[in-house]
This record gives structure tokens, sequence and C-alpha cells, in this order.
């Protein structure tokens, strides 16, 4: 192995580490829900009430599912790349 391909394999197995540690927070799908927030004049952030994104709850559940299926897929990327180096 290359000092390149040493050096490509250490930047990918960060990026799994990362997206498997967001994928074990958010996997308790009916504990979790895509949201939105506002900044608020302090600077912080505030979740929008789920009343009023009641509206919306289809879309955001079509989205999270995608998101989940997003970070699965480029998790099984980076795993082929590795083995391809």
């Amino acid at each position: 192995m290359t000092q390149e391909q040493f050096e490509r394999a250490v930047v990918i197995s960060e990026r799994i580490r990362a997206l498997e540690a967001v994928k074990k927070e958010i996997e308790k799908k009916s504990e979790r829900r895509l949201s939105y927030c506002y900044r608020t004049s302090g600077g912080d952030y505030k979740e929008m009430s789920v009343l009023t994104l009641m509206p919306i709850a289809k879309l955001l559940d079509k989205y999270d599912n995608q998101i989940r299926k997003d970070i699965d897929d480029e998790i099984n990327a980076l795993h082929k790349e590795v083995e391809e180096l």
C-alpha cells in the first residue's frame, strides 16, 4: 500500500466512523423525526412546534427514510472503496 492509499484509507475510516456514529444516534426511528429549527435573536436554534409541522409530517418522514438510506449507501460504498485499495 502506498502512502497515498494509506492516507485515503484513514480519511475513509474517519468518515465511516462519523457516519456510523450518526446512524447509531438516529437508529431508534420511533424516537426521532426530522424537524425544522430557526435561529433565535440570541443566536441559538429552537425547534419548530410539532403542531406547526404536522401538515408536512409525511414529507419529513419520507426524507428521513431517504437520508437513512443514503447513510447506509455511503457506508457501503466507502467499505467497498477500502477493499479496492
